[in-house]
């Protein structure tokens, strides 16, 4: 069963995919933490910082595993 998964996964995740994460995570960082932050949103703003280093992270281990 895993093995079906990894390799409908690997089709999905590409380079494309990647760049388009690491684009995400650009705009979380350029754009959306400096508005919360100047809207006093600091709890959402150390949210977006979270979910956008977590996307850093995890994005090249993915596309590391389902690209071998």
């Amino acid at each position: 069963m895993f093995f079906g998964i990894r390799e409908m996964l690997k089709h999905i995740f590409g380079i494309y995919l990647l760049l388009a994460i690491v684009f995400i995570c650009l705009c979380i960082f350029l754009v959306d933490i400096p508005r919360l932050k100047k809207d006093k949103f600091k709890r959402e703003a150390n949210m977006a910082k979270c979910i956008g280093i977590f996307y850093i992270v995890v994005s090249p281990i993915l596309y590391i595993l389902f690209r071998q």
